[in-house]
């Protein structure tokens, strides 16, 4: 999950949480944009090449939004600024994840416990952090429709948000299995262990039979 806002534009540009095809009002050019977790790319002709912001951990969209589509700054434009950077979660997200990923790996049956802990804190980080993925490129969304300069544009939710939904979707599976693995494993080694106390409380203990000889003297 965290691996896929990487990529996202600017870093890979047409792959992003906002994806937006539309016709400026004075001209027959088809715009491209993408807005991505670190930043975001436009297109302004099929010829042109992209014009994408710096990657920055927490970008302002808001601010980009305003610059690029000559929008007038409000009150949400502010509010916008500030939740973006909470998009740093993601990376929380995968750190939590790696970590209880390691444990797993190479651990016991306590290191299985510690991994599904730190695994459900990252499915819990990597939630929150989607939902406010969904605020935040909604009124995204909301603000490039609004542009003056269109004739017509889409812009719809990208496929980077719906991979990130499936990936603490799975998250959320892998750490139900870790969990599962961990109380099997506990059972059958304590079913071993008494099993193994039976068997030595029952083991029959041999008899030794002793054969005393008697002998005589003959004159």
């Amino acid at each position: 999950m965290p691996l896929t806002h990487l990529v996202t534009a600017p870093t890979i540009k047409p792959f992003g949480f906002l994806n937006g095809n539309g016709n400026m009002a004075n001209s027959s050019d088809t715009v491209q944009l993408v807005v991505g977790a670190f930043g975001g790319c436009i297109k302004k002709s099929a010829s042109s090449d992209w014009e994408c912001s710096k990657w920055k951990l927490g970008w302002d969209i808001s601010h980009w939004l305003v610059e690029t589509f000559q929008l007038k700054a409000d009150k949400l434009d502010d509010a916008l600024s500030s939740i973006t950077k909470t998009l740093v979660l993601h990376m929380v997200t995968a750190v939590f994840a790696f970590f209880g990923f390691f444990i797993s790996i190479f651990s016991n049956k306590f290191g299985f416990l510690c991994a599904t802990f730190s695994g459900f804190l990252a499915f819990a980080v990597g939630i929150l952090s989607i939902i406010l993925d969904f605020i935040i490129f909604k009124r995204a969304q909301q603000r490039i429709v609004q542009t003056q300069g269109f004739e017509k544009i889409v812009v719809a939710f990208g496929p980077a948000i719906w991979i990130a939904l499936v990936g603490a979707i799975l998250l959320l599976i892998g750490q139900f299995f870790t969990f599962f693995q961990c109380c099997c494993g506990r059972t059958r080694s304590q079913k071993a262990v008494d099993d193994y106390r039976k068997e030595v409380s029952y083991q029959p203990v041999p008899v030794q039979h002793h054969h005393h000889g008697y002998s005589g003297v003959h004159a």
